[in-house]
């Protein structure tokens, strides 16, 4: 049973535990090969060196392996980090807890999958509904795609991510439809919550997030695809030409060529692409803000997938000018207009 976790993890402290490898690569020191780490478990993630034993450890382990670590909390500018001594990947997790090494979304899944019944609801057109209806009936499903993580790594990486991205999307996407009369609500909003189903069998989420054979042989988008052409067929007479629209929007809504068979060339399928991406890079955004454990720090690492770093220091709440006429920062949460 484990009983360390990132999150309690201080300077100094000794450490025997098990935790997955998210990510494991090889650098080069002027005495050899040494590993560079990131270990994680429910509560979060944590930087390791491995100067010993590197060459042997990294023909053994690889990223997304649950592995047996020994070594010490050290700081490492200004953050912790693990310095490891023993690294050995575990093969039978009989006796591990899968909730202790999976982080969670902080959102309850069955109020988001309400809020998600709530927008079905409001769909008008019958052959929209009809095929959101088959989905959310499907019992089976339901219960992976409420667990699913929206990615492996980089956006919504938790237990029910791929259900909070979905009604995050679906929302902002309901939210915006309304400044673009030319826009069909119905299909914009339909596209939206099927636009992820794929990652259900992209991805594994039993003990480690990582990729089916299927994911990599195939990818969300066209396993997506095929899981609403299967939802479409068991609806009598749906449309061709709203099953083709629909399709578009499955395949094009990455927006780029390198990973979706085409570019979006709709409307509904233009604003699914911009605001899927957009909710996809602010949650990741986020999670890189939060990353650290030191309140003073301003800006985050550098984050090779944006290209930058981020800058992280909080905003002064200001409440106007007190009795001097000078503005004042205090922490006061300021009320939203009606």
């Amino acid at each position: 049973m484990k009983s360390q976790f990132v999150k309690d993890l201080r300077l100094g402290d000794l450490v025997e535990d098990i935790f997955v490898v998210s990510r494991i690569s090889v650098g080069y020191h002027d005495h050899g090969e040494y590993l560079r780490l990131r270990l994680a478990d429910s509560s979060g993630k944590i930087s390791a060196v491995m100067w010993q034993g590197a060459t042997e450890a990294f023909e053994s382990v690889r990223g997304g392996d649950l592995a047996r670590v020994e070594g010490r909390v050290e700081a490492y500018r200004g953050e912790l980090q693990l310095k490891v001594v023993y690294l050995c990947r575990i093969d039978s997790y009989e006796d591990l807890n899968p909730e202790d090494f999976l982080p969670k979304s902080r959102f309850s899944s069955t109020e988001l999958l309400e809020r998600l019944r709530q927008f079905v609801e409001e769909i008008q057109n019958k052959f929209c509904r009809s095929i959101l209806e088959l989905f959310l009936a499907d019992e089976e499903f339901q219960n992976l795609f409420r667990r699913a993580p929206g990615g492996k790594m980089w956006h919504h990486a938790t237990i029910g991510g791929l259900l909070e991205h979905t009604l995050w999307v679906t929302g902002l996407c309901r939210a915006v439809a309304p400044f673009y009369p030319k826009i069909d609500r119905d299909l914009l909003i339909t596209g939206a919550i099927l636009h992820d189903i794929g990652k259900v069998q992209e991805l594994r989420y039993d003990i480690a997030f990582d990729y089916t054979n299927q994911g990599r042989l195939l990818g969300h988008v066209i396993l997506g695809d095929e899981l609403l052409r299967s939802y479409a067929a068991q609806v009598e007479g749906f449309p061709d030409e709203l099953l083709m629209r629909l399709r578009h929007m499955m395949l094009s809504h990455h927006g780029d060529i390198e990973r979706s068979p085409v570019l979006p060339m709709t409307l509904e399928a233009s604003l699914l692409h911009y605001i899927d991406n957009m909710d996809a890079q602010i949650n990741a955004s986020i999670r890189e803000m939060e990353k650290s454990s030191d309140p003073s720090r301003e800006w985050t690492d550098y984050v090779n997938l944006l290209g930058r770093s981020l800058f992280m220091k909080p905003i002064p709440r200001w409440r106007g000018p007190d009795s001097n006429g000078e503005p004042n920062n205090s922490e006061t949460e300021v009320e939203s207009p009606d």
